[in-house]
């Protein structure tokens, strides 16, 4: 009859839209997990670099810390160029994050997370040209992240092997 036919095209379109709503919510919390620890990772792959050139750059010093010269050379290397007004803004930043005599961990973290914000603008200029020292930390440091990457892209091969050496049947015969 007509009303049948009416009452199971509106179910059939009530449970369409429901079954769609919870497939969404599904997809989207699995979503938002996986931002959740790829936000998380990322933070600490951030915490160990820094913490990487932290140790780096308080051997190259001889005190317990980050020596002012060491930051004005950083500071300095970051802006390229080694003008006295930037050396004497780096020399500001280590008077007003530092003990008086080093940089420690907490504040590095804390200078550093300042000089990768977006919002914070440093005028760039291409005069300067980088000490020798400055230039191997930098290609050791890439070749760190490079390490990093592949050994990230290796543990998600194996990953991905196992996940199909688990279910693989499963995909090949439904």
């Amino acid at each position: 009859s007509r009303w049948a036919f009416f009452y199971f095209a509106f179910f059939l379109v009530l449970s369409l839209f429901v079954l769609f709503n919870v497939l969404l919510a599904a997809m989207y919390s699995a979503y938002k997990s996986t931002v959740k620890e790829q936000y998380r990772v990322r933070v600490e792959r951030f915490a160990m670099s820094l913490n990487l050139i932290y140790d780096s750059l308080r051997l190259s010093s001889e005190c317990s810390g980050i020596s002012g010269s060491v930051w004005r050379e950083v500071f300095c290397a970051y802006c390229h160029d080694d003008s006295q007004w930037n050396r004497d803004r780096a020399s500001i930043l280590f008077h007003f994050a530092s003990n008086g005599s080093a940089l420690e961990r907490e504040n590095w973290h804390r200078l550093a997370s300042l000089l990768v914000n977006p919002d914070v603008t440093i005028q760039w200029h291409a005069t300067f040209t980088p000490s020798r020292r400055m230039r191997l930390a930098e290609e050791v440091l890439c070749y760190v992240v490079d390490a990093l990457v592949l050994a990230d892209l290796a543990v998600t091969a194996l990953r991905t092997r196992a996940l199909l050496q688990e279910h693989g049947d499963a995909w090949h015969n439904p």
